[in-house]
């Protein structure tokens, strides 16, 4: 008779032979091989782990319906990291799909939650698309300022500012989107960052109505007209 192999050694190879299939791209058979293991996963954060990663497979491939499943099947005992990346997925899942309103509640219970961890900044950025989306201009532009007002130094705060600034040029605050512009120029700009900042500056002196202004920008930087 064959020795009975220790659950937990299972457990481990299931969860090295279905990361390894996800890394290389085979997801038919990463799908597959699930059906056939998933069962006999006998340790609950592994069993996380690899429902979040089928989740990502069906995320990455934009079948956000099939994924939401595998995220909501995420609980403890799983990481805390990979039940609040579960959760920003699932909320991504939702806005994906264009379902705005759930979104926004998935993600602002996250802020309100984990504010000061990377999930809680991320998601205080997605709700604010998400009022953007469902016509609440006003509210969103309130939690930009509040997140930049909080985090200036974050990654995401050049996210956030450019958002800002698109807000106020709609509503033509142009002395609010330029400032917002300003924000993000002392941060060490790059690639399509540059293009879009100075696309709105362009904009701006065209509502002023400085044919001058406007023609000098165009000529620093024709990318951007």
């Amino acid at each position: 008779s064959k020795p009975k192999i220790p659950a937990s050694t299972l457990d481990n190879t299931v969860l090295v032979l279905l990361s390894l299939l996800y890394r290389a791209e085979r997801y038919d058979k990463l799908e597959a091989d699930y059906k056939r293991y998933a069962d006999r996963i006998s340790d609950k954060p592994i069993s996380a782990r690899v429902k979040y990663m089928m989740g990502m497979m069906l995320f990455d491939g934009e079948r956000f319906t099939d994924a939401m499943p595998f995220f909501k099947a995420i609980r403890p005992p799983a990481d805390t990291e990979v039940i609040l990346d579960a959760a920003m997925r699932l909320a991504d899942c939702d806005y994906n799909l264009k379902r705005y309103k759930p979104a926004l509640d998935r993600y602002a219970k996250i802020a309100d939650d984990h504010g000061n961890t990377k999930w809680g900044k991320e998601a205080q950025y997605a709700s604010g698309l998400c009022k953007i989306k469902l016509g609440m201009p006003e509210s969103a532009l309130k939690g930009f300022e509040r997140f930049l007002q909080d985090n200036p130094d974050e990654p995401l705060a050049r996210d956030v500012a450019m958002e800002a600034a698109r807000l106020y040029l709609r509503q033509s605050d142009l002395d609010a989107a330029e400032q917002k512009l300003d924000f993000l120029e002392r941060r060490n700009l790059e690639g399509a960052y540059v293009e879009e900042n100075m696309r709105m500056r362009i904009k701006i002196w065209q509502k002023r109505g400085d044919a001058d202004k406007v023609l000098t920008l165009a000529k620093s930087h024709r990318g951007a007209y």
